[in-house]
């Protein structure tokens, strides 16, 4: 079976996913100003630590972020292989990065504070996001009209109805 052949239709999940994508970005660079600032204030070498923790953990989750979105609309088998591929990467990369700042006696308090920081601020971006996107399958336009026999929740009938049956 050819990856072709099992492809979704890759418009509403490529564009959720970039949607994600930016408030996750927004909240780990806004997140990581935080650490970075402080760090200005502690001197040069701080805020290099600083910095480098937070594009650690900005680099790390655009990278797996970005796979997700690069193989979206293909099938399920495929897309866990990329996933996985996407965070060996991930892994091997941060595990370099944070080996040359150890290397370098960079402060590594402040390098946690930066990972620490861009990864809340990457997670409460995607909290944001998901508490407003709209899933197509489970939240159905209000203007579709519901299938025959169903009423709405809130429609007088549906409630009336619920009272006489309470009462039995």
């Amino acid at each position: 079976m050819s990856q072709a052949s099992s492809a979704r239709p890759a418009s509403w999940l490529a564009e959720a996913g970039w949607r994600l994508w930016r408030w996750a970005s927004g909240g780990a660079v806004a997140a990581a100003l935080v650490p970075f600032g402080l760090a200005v204030a502690a001197g040069a070498g701080p805020a290099r630590a600083a910095g480098l923790g937070a594009a650690a953990s900005y680099l790390f989750f655009s990278l797996g972020h970005g796979a997700q979105i690069a193989c979206a609309r293909f099938d399920a088998r495929f897309l866990l292989a990329a996933s996985l591929a996407a965070y060996g990467l991930q892994a091997g990369l941060a595990t370099c990065l944070m080996a040359l700042a150890a290397d370098a006696g960079w402060p590594v308090r402040w390098v946690f504070g930066g990972v620490a920081a861009g990864t809340f601020g990457w997670l409460g971006g995607l909290l944001l996001c998901y508490s407003r996107l709209r899933v197509p399958v489970f939240d159905p336009s209000p203007a579709a009209p519901l299938p025959r026999g169903m009423t709405s929740p809130a429609s007088p009938d549906r409630l009336h109805r619920d009272e006489r049956s309470a009462g039995q």
